[in-house]
C-alpha cells in the first residue's frame, strides 16, 4: 500500500497525512513507518523546527484510524449490512509516557524513521480503544492509550 492509498483511508490530506508506509497489520495490531518527522514542512513543527513528543499522539491517532479503516474494509466484504461511520473523535488519552522531548532527532541522527505500533484493546459500534508505542532507532519516544468515539 503506497502513501496515496494510505492517505485515502485517513481523515487528513496533504502534509497532515503523516503515515508513509504500512509495515504489517492483522485484526488486532498495525505497525506503520514514517519519515514525515524529518521533513522541513511538517505541519506539527514548532517555530524552532522541532516536533514535541506529545505530537506523537497525532501519529498514533492516524495509525489507529488506518487500522480501523482496514478492519472496516475487511468486515464490509464479509457483511454488506455494516454502516460506516464517517468521523471519529479522540475521546481519552491515558497512561502517556514520554521518554524524549522531541520526535525529530538532532541533526547528527536524522535518518531513522518513526515506527508507530498500535494494538486494539477494545472495539464496538461506538468506537475503539488502542495502546500505542512510537519508537525511533529502537528507543521508545512516547507510548500510551487512546480511545476514539465514532459518530
Amino acid at each position: 500500500m503506497n502513501k496515496s492509498e494510505l492517505c485515502q483511508l485517513l481523515p487528513h490530506t496533504g502534509k497532515m497525512c503523516l503515515i508513509d508506509q504500512l509495515l504489517s497489520w492483522d485484526s488486532t495490531t498495525l505497525i506503520a513507518q514514517t519519515t514525515s518527522h524529518l521533513k522541513q514542512d511538517n505541519p506539527l513543527q514548532q517555530q524552532d523546527g522541532m516536533i514535541n513528543s506529545i505530537m506523537g499522539i497525532e501519529y498514533a491517532a492516524q495509525t489507529m484510524a488506518l487500522h480501523s479503516a482496514l478492519l472496516y474494509q475487511e468486515n464490509y466484504r464479509q457483511e454488506q449490512s455494516l454502516q460506516k461511520k464517517d468521523s471519529g473523535y479522540l475521546a481519552t488519552i491515558r497512561n502517556i509516557q514520554m521518554n524524549a522531548e522531541h520526535l525529530n532527532p538532532s541533526l547528527s541522527d536524522n535518518t531513522h524513521p518513526l515506527i508507530i505500533s498500535v494494538s486494539l484493546l477494545m472495539s464496538d459500534t461506538q468506537g475503539y480503544c488502542y495502546k500505542f508505542n512510537i519508537t525511533r532507532h529502537n528507543m521508545t519516544l512516547i507510548s500510551g492509550q487512546l480511545t476514539l468515539f465514532l459518530v
